[in-house]
């Protein structure tokens, strides 16, 4: 059996889902399964995708980090069925979040880009770009107010979503560190950070100030 990628549950609905495969989650193909978690029965699986779940469980989201794989397909977490696709990104997908509703979706792009998208209509509503090498992840806080990305070069970003026009509110080179994908939150109005390199750190800023 292939490693275990990432593991969550679905409470409220009894669902399980797990990606398993190589490599880091995220920035590499894995299996998504989604389980009953009174029976054990896999309800459903996709092969040479990563598994995303709204918190509301209402939508989930399958992406690759192929650079081919442009789109990023939302499916109905009993099912699997297709629901629509989020397209507009040059590249690969190494994250996705969701609003606490389910209603937005946020996408982290290895073509460098960050974008929001409507979940009903799979409408791109705002998209941030300006990383050189791409994203490795995101994170929304509570209030949907703040986006923080991580790229491949070592930068973390904040952006204030309720600005116009959008802009940063903190931008931070930390390379050579190497973002933890998985690792990051930008609730409570804090980026906390978890870097990977020789050894690892872990970093916290107000994203107020860096």
């Amino acid at each position: 059996p292939r490693p275990v990628l990432f593991v969550g549950a679905d409470i409220r609905h009894g669902r399980l889902y797990v990606s398993d495969g190589e490599g880091p989650f995220g920035l590499s193909a894995a299996s998504t399964r989604m389980i009953d978690l009174a029976s054990g029965k896999v309800l459903w699986g996709r092969q040479e995708v990563n598994g995303f779940l709204s918190p509301d469980g209402s939508v989930m989201a399958l992406s690759a980090p192929d650079p081919t794989q442009r789109a990023v397909e939302l499916v109905d977490p009993a099912t699997g069925e297709t629901l629509r696709f989020l397209t507009g990104q040059k590249a690969g997908t190494s994250d996705v979040g969701f609003s606490d509703d389910g209603r937005l979706a946020y996408t982290a792009g290895l073509d460098g880009t960050a974008r929001v998208w409507d979940t009903a209509t799979g409408s791109n509503l705002i998209t941030l770009a300006g990383v050189r090498h791409g994203l490795l992840g995101l994170s929304v806080d509570d209030e949907g107010d703040r986006l923080a990305t991580f790229g491949r070069d070592g930068t973390a970003r904040v952006w204030d979503l309720t600005m116009g026009p959008l802009g940063e509110t903190m931008a931070l080179d930390l390379s050579p560190w190497q973002i933890g994908t998985r690792a990051i939150d930008a609730a409570g109005g804090v980026a906390a950070v978890m870097a990977l390199a020789d050894e690892v750190a872990a970093f916290v800023f107000d994203p107020a100030t860096g």
